[in-house]
Parts: C-alpha cells; structure tokens; sequence
C-alpha cells in the first residue's frame, strides 16, 4: 500500500521537490493542472518512484444525458500520458444541458439512479476499461432515498468491475450532518471493493455545522474513524492527504501524510 497526496498545484508546487522524497504517491486533478505542471510531475515521478493517479470532476457519470464524452477525450490522454494508475471521478452528476455546474451534485439513492449508471457505463468503459473509481461525496442532506448511501453504492458495483475511492471524511460529515451513527451508516458499505481512500480534515463552523472544506489539518476525530475502517480495507491500494487550502509550510502537509504512516505502518510499501 502506498501513502501520498491529492496534488493541488498552488499548495503543492513550492514544496514539490520535497514532497516526493516522503510520499510515493501523487494523485492529479486536470481541471487544475496545467501541461507544464503535469510535465514536471511526470519527470519528478519517474526519477523518484512515485506513482500517478487521475481524480476528475466533468465526467458526469450520473447525468441522464449520458457521461461528458469530450470529457473523457481529456482525460482519457491525459491518463496516457501520466500512466495513471487509475481514473477516477464522482457519484454524482456535474452537468445539465450540456452546462458545467461548477461542481458536482448529489443524486438519489434510487433504482433509477442505479438505471442511470448502468446506461453510462459501457460508454465510460469504452476509454477506461480498466481501473475506474468513483468516489462518494458529501450529503448535505438525506432525502427520502430508495437506499442508504452504503447499500446503492453496493448495488453500484455489483457485476461489473468497477472499483471505489472512498472519501472517509465526506461520509462522516454526511453522518454528522444527518445525526447518523457513523459505524452504523457504513454497514453494508462494500469495503473489500475500495482501492484508494480520501482523508481530509475536519471542518465545523461558528453552528457546530460539519462542512467539507479540506482547510484543516487530519485531527483525532476523523483518525479514528480512519484506524476503524481500516481492518475492513482489504484490497486497498493508495490512502492520500486532501488538503486545498491553508497550507503554510511543508509541514502542514508531512505531518498530515505523517499521521497515516502511523496508522498503515505495516501495510506500506515502496
């Protein structure tokens, strides 16, 4: 298993070179990254071990217009050129109309949502046949859905071989933010199908509102919830450090990629 960071180039960037001699991991977000970056990226990784990963936010994968086809044209290069070990985007829908929504939207938890994905796939599959993630977001709120979170997403993968990116802290903000018991929320989540899993840090506000801000440092709360998922992580490939703002140092980010060594200390490898 590997330990790295989801790479943002205005946090980052400064601390690039130092970055990559402790982690062995960096995952890339085209819609940020310029070819530049990415170049100087690819370099960096080849001289120093670091495997690379795709996290996208356009693809749309739950639109019932269909997944964003000149999309996946990007992405689909950008993959090949990185030799991304996997590619990756959200539960969730980001366009209508064809318009980009600037970020991407909650579903239902329904069969039809489950239709939606199952008509989408075998375009996505088309580029990325292999080594496709998607990756639970944070719900603000829970509507009268047909499932749980856990359970869709189960019927999600079941016969087929996608993967899943678990985002730890969106899921247990949805839980604090629904009063959900977070042990109880991810019961019949499918564990043995994730191969990466996101940790960002806790944010609550002046309410005591937990919001998704990836603004703070890993802290006791969501370690914990990290170390008791962890014996259910059985094919896990890639645990990586969320952060996108508030970076003051390199050592905002070490001690974060630091906190999770700890935890996987057995499982690392180079």
């Amino acid at each position: 298993m590997k330990i790295g960071v989801c790479y943002r180039p205005h946090i980052h960037n400064q601390f690039l070179d130092l970055l990559v001699k402790n982690v062995n991991f960096l995952e890339i977000m085209p819609e940020i990254t310029d070819i530049k970056d990415m170049k100087h990226i690819k370099e960096l990784s080849g001289l120093n071990n670091i495997d690379l990963g795709l996290h996208c936010l356009r693809t749309s994968i739950f639109s019932p217009e269909g997944p964003q086809e000149d999309m996946l044209d990007k992405y689909f290069y950008v993959s090949e050129f990185l030799n991304s070990k996997y590619f990756s985007d959200h539960i969730a829908y980001s366009y209508i109309d064809n318009v980009y929504l600037t970020a991407v939207q909650q579903i239902e938890y329904n069969d039809r949502s489950l239709e939606i994905f199952q008509n989408n796939l075998p375009t996505i599959a088309e580029y990325f046949p292999e080594n496709f993630l998607i990756e639970n977001i944070t719900q603000t709120e829970l509507t009268n859905d047909q499932y749980t979170e856990s359970e869709f997403i189960d019927k999600v993968i079941q016969s087929t071989n996608v993967s899943l990116m678990l985002d730890i802290t969106n899921m247990y903000i949805t839980c604090k933010r629904n009063n959900k018991d977070f042990k109880q929320y991810v019961e019949s989540y499918p564990f043995d199908k994730v191969k990466v899993m996101h940790v960002s840090g806790l944010t609550i506000d002046e309410r005591g509102v937990y919001q998704d801000t990836h603004f703070n440092n890993l802290d006791d709360e969501i370690l914990e919830a990290v170390k008791y998922v962890k014996p259910f992580l059985t094919n896990l490939e890639y645990v990586l450090v969320e952060r996108d703002f508030n970076v003051n140092s390199a050592e905002d980010i070490l001690n974060d990629v630091n906190a999770l060594k700890d935890i996987f200390a057995s499982s690392i490898f180079k």
